[in-house]
């Protein structure tokens, strides 16, 4: 028995390329399959797990802050469509892109170091402890996206709908940053799910709240983005939470990255010195 079952056909038969996950037509492809893709797979897939648990749990727990004010009453300060689109839209394709198509560590570097594979055979990318420290880091980010906004705001007449329009905006930059930070290779489909996202986000809402005065029975945002937009507060607070939010895990990750790098950083940091030294022409 096997947790992943490889197929290779040829003249023995089907059975066993019917009974598998993967089927190679040739047996030399099965170091690309192993080394390459299945590194790139276990990584991918472990960070596009966590992040989904990171951003779900940091948008419940934005609205757990609030309950706080309310008397635990089940209210909430974001629109009712806002809380409907935000997985189906506004934060569904960068966590898709890094999934898909994210490289941690070149081909190059994979198939002249594959004692590298050890990082997914080891399960380094998923530890016990990974979970923890993920919802950790979402409480914080939670309690600084919404109690900055609530301590700008204090004793002030603004309504329900802006203060949490100005949230949730807090709350997908936050988002987008945390993604960009876990990005390990840029490519044209990395910035598109980014920009894609963010611009949803403001494309629906102008339209959203310029339209619909009274829509599916829900409470009325009428002009609300439009009036949060003109202040100066709103993008401030936008701007001042996302950094405050993801500055812990960026400097963290940069003092990890320097200090106790792993085999992959360590490759890629090495890669880099050679091509400086011009050593791989001298290899050629």
């Amino acid at each position: 028995m096997a947790d992943v079952g490889v197929g290779i056909s040829g003249q023995e038969g089907m059975q066993a390329v019917m009974a598998s996950d993967f089927t190679l037509s040739r047996f030399r492809l099965l170091e690309n399959l192993l080394l390459i893709h299945g590194f790139w797979c276990y990584d991918r897939l472990a960070r596009m797990i966590l992040y989904f648990f990171y951003k779900n749990a940091t948008f419940v727990f934005l609205i757990f802050w609030y309950q706080l004010f309310c008397g635990f009453s089940g209210a909430v300060m974001i629109d009712q469509m806002y809380l409907m689109l935000y997985n189906l839209v506004f934060t569904s394709l960068p966590p898709l892109a890094i999934g898909v198509y994210d490289k941690c560590v070149p081909e190059d570097l994979l198939f002249s170091l594959p004692q590298l594979y050890r990082y997914g055979r080891l399960g380094k990318a998923y530890k016990p402890h990974t979970f923890w420290l993920v919802m950790l880091e979402s409480l914080y980010q939670s309690l600084v996206i919404f109690f900055v906004a609530e301590a700008t705001y204090w004793d002030s007449d603004i309504g329900i709908w802006q203060f949490g329009a100005t949230i949730a905006t807090s709350s997908l930059i936050t988002m987008l940053l945390h993604c960009a930070i876990e990005i390990k290779s840029w490519t044209i489909l990395h910035v598109l799910s980014i920009a894609i996202s963010l611009g949803a986000f403001y494309v629906f809402s102008i339209f959203y709240n310029s339209v619909c005065v009274s829509c599916l029975g829900l409470p009325s945002s009428y002009w609300v983005i439009q009036t949060s937009m003109s202040t100066s507060t709103y993008w401030l607070i936008s701007l001042l939470t996302a950094i405050l939010a993801v500055l812990p895990n960026y400097t963290i990750r940069t003092f990890v990255a320097t200090l106790w790098p792993d085999g992959g950083t360590k490759a890629i940091l090495q890669k880099r010195r050679n091509e400086r030294r011009g050593e791989d022409l001298l290899n050629l």
